[in-house]
């Protein structure tokens, strides 16, 4: 990025957090990651769409995170602009009350937590299993995350928003949509804004124990005081990927500062020290392992990007 270039960026964001050479480990709730070339942390929609612009006039790369919960920064970090979501203006309304469902739509970096709590509020219910995740509600549409034993996020999506690669904002209904067997798919050069879902009217008492359910299991599985990242890998089939990793005895080995975690094989605890490098060589050596003795080829869900 030329010395115009960031010049050009830091007077159009003047309002918000425009930096240079950021170590990613302190934007991330991973803790890990190289440096971006440059970082903002946009606050409104129009931020993003004023970004992705400004990077295409000046034929830079971008990338977004939210939270940092579903990528890994290599350690080399990232050329281009990092766009920040976190503390994007975050909303979550109704669209239609029907009957017996009500239609929401949701911007996609708002925190899984907050959508939860909505619901709770209004006592609707169908995506309480997403209490299982960390992150945001875009992040688990786009990754297509499982809500039970027999259904997945999308089951719920009637249609979402993405902003282009020309910064407009382009609305997609339920039939247009791509998903395919790990996560929905748009453009790399696309940004989904926001999502839309129809969920059905119950009772406030039966949402709120399906919430404390999801969320009881998922400190179950995870350890306590930690940092874990994950999960790591798509289930394949009807075959769980942490029951597979655990037959394997690859629970608890370890690179350098990561390891593989002893509560459920499909995350990595960073235990302080760990790099990107780390994590990627352990990924690597759990996938090599599955293959070989169970003959299964795992698929990422975690994002990896940069050099």
């Amino acid at each position: 990025m030329t010395r115009d270039q960031k010049r050009s960026l830091s007077t159009l964001f003047v309002a918000n957090d425009v930096s240079f050479n950021v170590p990613m480990s302190e934007k991330t709730v991973t803790h890990i990651g190289g440096c971006a070339e440059s970082y903002i942390r946009v606050k409104t929609i129009d931020d993003v769409k004023s970004a992705v612009r400004w990077a295409n006039e000046h034929a830079i790369d971008y990338h977004f995170i939210c939270y940092g919960s579903k990528s890994i920064i290599r350690d080399g970090g990232l050329n281009g602009l990092v766009v920040d979501l976190e503390d994007l203006d975050s909303d979550c309304h109704i669209i239609e009350n029907g009957d017996d469902f009500v239609s929401l739509r949701i911007t996609s970096s708002m925190k899984i937590s907050d959508v939860l709590n909505f619901c709770d509020t209004h006592a609707l219910t169908g995506i309480e299993g997403l209490a299982l995740y960390a992150g945001s509600i875009g992040g688990a549409v786009m990754q297509k995350v499982d809500i039970s034993d027999s259904e997945k996020i999308d089951t719920y999506v009637t249609g979402v928003s993405v902003i282009n690669r020309a910064g407009k904002e382009i609305s997609i209904r339920r039939k247009s949509l791509k998903f395919d067997d790990k996560r929905l798919k748009i453009p790399q050069t696309s940004y989904l804004s926001h999502v839309c879902v129809m969920l059905k009217k119950s009772d406030s008492a039966t949402v709120k124990k399906n919430i404390c359910l999801a969320t009881e299991k998922k400190k179950a599985l995870l350890e306590d005081g930690v940092i874990s990242i994950g999960p790591l890998f798509q289930n394949v089939g009807r075959s769980n990927v942490a029951a597979l990793i655990d037959d394997m005895n690859l629970c608890g080995i370890r690179i350098g500062g990561a390891r593989v975690s002893d509560t459920h094989g499909n995350f990595i605890i960073n235990e302080g020290q760990a790099t990107a490098n780390h994590i990627v060589v352990l990924m690597n050596l759990v996938r090599d392992r599955i293959k070989q003795y169970a003959g299964i080829v795992l698929e990422p869900r975690l994002k990896i990007v940069g050099k």
